[in-house]
């Protein structure tokens, strides 16, 4: 865009080179203001509640305390919070994490000395298996800090499952989860699923507890969960580990503190920023008069590209507005800007983070045959990758270049890294994928094109093919 402004003025771009040097300084006057202005925004802070039967969670960014379960057969027991104990509440440390509060004289819970009152169950037979049959239980209520929670009257006693019988239920088909120790048949959801088919598959049948968490705010729990629950857990089928137990914790931790709360003065300054890196590398690679110069300038843009990547991380996460598709689509936008696919991004990174770091699934981490990323690659001749759908193994093409990679690594990912990517995003875009739900995908490509088009002319209007060549790598 830069380059045809320059292109077709009629004193040789001179006048553009101008209008692009006020730019960049009106972006960086704009945001030495928005530093100098805009105060830090700090996230209100909310009480741990302490009854375990209530918890926080996040809705819109905001922190609200929730029952931990809605909907059917509330039970008088809280969840299972640290190995097949009941015994622990929202304020318990186990293993002595520094960086955590500790329970104060000057909370609510503890000027009080109690609890806020849980619903006593009427009598009833325990049910053990699926088959079980049904009583009639009151509605009960419960308040916690104003708010009041009223359980729905069911007739229906929820059946308990073992989790050997909920791993049976682990294909597109037929797909059972486990959500705070209750079991949710989710499987006519899966084709609307907006994260796609892929994340819930590859945790059908297991317990998704922390992940559900991480990516769903509380009005899902509340609004849609019910229509799909089956069933429960039997006792001590759930057992979480210690370091999930602090993960849990943790999270706890920032939501009472607020730090899901987005500033949107932050992403004033952050829009102010990258503005004055885009045009100052602009400046300096258009209207550089020494090779160095232009050089600094590539620089500069990869320098941006980099930063920009961070804002698109954060719209992939609906970490922004917190609505799906309001962040997605800003991110698509940019894609004109940044070349990078949110709705690729998305699919590749949410994935890693539902199956983190297991070789058969996880796609960040899948990057032969030009890297193996762990030993347990060879501890198999071939495994098949469940992403990519495709086999892996170590044929002679990957064991020439794993053998070097420590030579090959970063040389393969400066030449052709990127160019990869662009290729893996492009496919991805306009090939119909039944396991994957693409948003917005003529905004992106269109954006593709424009990113493209401005991109490709500035490397082009160096003075030389050498130095065409130079700005590419060195910016990419």
């Amino acid at each position: 865009m830069a380059t045809l402004l320059l292109a077709f003025t009629p004193d040789g771009g001179e006048a553009s080179l101008r209008l692009l040097w006020h730019a960049t300084l009106l972006a960086g006057t704009t945001l030495i203001a928005l530093l100098l202005l805009v105060p830090k925004k700090t996230g209100a802070v909310t009480e741990l509640p302490a009854d375990p039967a209530f918890t926080l969670r996040e809705d819109g960014g905001v922190t609200k305390v929730c029952p931990v379960h809605t909907g059917r057969a509330k039970k008088d027991e809280p969840p299972i919070l640290e190995d097949t104990s009941r015994g622990l509440d929202n304020y318990a440390n186990p293993r002595g994490l520094s960086f955590l509060p500790p329970r104060t004289q000057g909370s609510a819970a503890a000027r009080r000395g109690t609890t806020p009152p849980r619903p006593k169950p009427a009598p009833t037979a325990a049910p053990t298996t699926a088959a079980a049959a049904s009583e009639e239980a009151p509605a009960p209520t419960a308040t916690f800090g104003g708010h009041s929670f009223e359980a729905k009257a069911d007739p229906k006693v929820l059946p308990k499952y073992t989790l050997a019988e909920v791993a049976k239920h682990c294909t597109k088909d037929d797909a059972w989860v486990v959500i705070d120790e209750r079991v949710y048949d989710v499987t006519r959801f899966i084709e609307r699923h907006p994260g796609g088919v892929g994340p819930i598959v590859a945790l059908a049948g297991k317990d998704c507890t922390d992940v559900f968490a991480n990516y769903h705010a509380a009005r899902i729990y509340r609004t849609m969960l019910p229509g799909f629950l089956i069933g429960e857990m039997a006792a001590g089928e759930i057992v979480v580990w210690p370091h999930v137990a602090d993960f849990r914790r943790i999270r706890q931790e920032l939501l009472r503190r607020g730090l899901f709360e987005t500033s949107m003065g932050y992403y004033a300054k952050m829009a102010a920023w990258h503005a004055f890196v885009w045009l100052g590398a602009l400046s300096l690679s258009l209207g550089g008069a020494s090779c160095a110069t232009r050089m600094a300038g590539a620089a500069a843009m990869g320098v941006f590209w980099q930063q920009l990547a961070g804002i698109g991380h954060d719209l992939g996460h609906s970490g922004v507005t917190h609505s799906f598709y309001k962040d997605h689509a800003i991110g698509s936008l940019l894609s004109a800007f940044m070349g990078l696919s949110v709705g690729w991004w998305k699919s590749s990174h949410n994935t890693h983070h539902v199956v983190c770091n297991a070789i058969e699934h996880d796609p960040d981490i899948l990057l032969m045959p030009a890297l193996a990323t762990t030993s347990k690659i060879f501890e198999r001749s071939r495994f098949w990758d469940t992403y990519h759908r495709k086999w892996v193994g170590m044929d002679d093409v990957a064991h020439a270049l794993v053998s070097y990679q420590h030579f090959f690594c970063y040389p393969v990912l400066l030449v052709i890294g990127r160019w990869n990517l662009y290729v893996r995003q492009l496919l991805y875009l306009i090939t119909p994928n039944e396991n994957e739900t693409t948003h917005f995908p003529k905004t992106e490509l269109c954006g593709f094109a424009i990113y493209f088009a401005w991109m490709l002319g500035v490397a082009l209007s160096m003075p030389t093919w050498f130095e065409a060549v130079s700005w590419l790598m060195v910016s990419l």
